[in-house]
């Protein structure tokens, strides 16, 4: 959980959730306090993949998942432009079919037939910062 940046009541303090940001160069908060100003968000930056044409597509897994039934977890990760590992948390009778769907649906996305190797777990890993990262970019 993180406190929202609209809140007036409550700093953003102590939330170990390991995004970035960048804090502003000399500029003082609008409301007076001396305290830093953050100017952007970097958090999340690499959750996109690139495809054959160089081309980055960014919220990848959720492009590829919303059409895809019954799964309850996935994540994406990419070794180059044409190879894939694909963890899925699926019960077992489900499996083939969602294969199938993520096989057909891919390509749509991607722009292109890519090497995809299932693995099927019980969990997504986390992070050390505790996040279940939905696409890790090796390229």
């Amino acid at each position: 959980m993180v406190t929202s940046f609209k809140q007036r009541k409550r700093p953003l303090l102590r939330y170990a959730v390991n995004d970035t940001g960048i804090i502003a160069a000399d500029q003082d908060c609008p409301c007076g306090l001396k305290w830093p100003v953050i100017e952007r968000i970097c958090g999340r930056e690499a959750e996109w993949v690139v495809n054959r044409q160089g081309k980055r597509i960014s919220q990848f897994s959720h492009q590829v998942f919303k059409v895809v039934e019954h799964v309850q977890a996935s994540q994406i990760e990419q070794f180059g432009a044409d190879r894939f590992v694909v963890r899925l948390v699926v019960d077992a009778e489900r499996r083939t079919a969602v294969e199938a769907a993520v096989l057909r649906r891919f390509p749509e996305v991607l722009g292109h037939a890519a090497d995809i190797q299932f693995d099927f777990v019980d969990a997504i890993p986390r992070t050390t910062g505790g996040k279940c990262p939905t696409v890790i970019s090796r390229v």
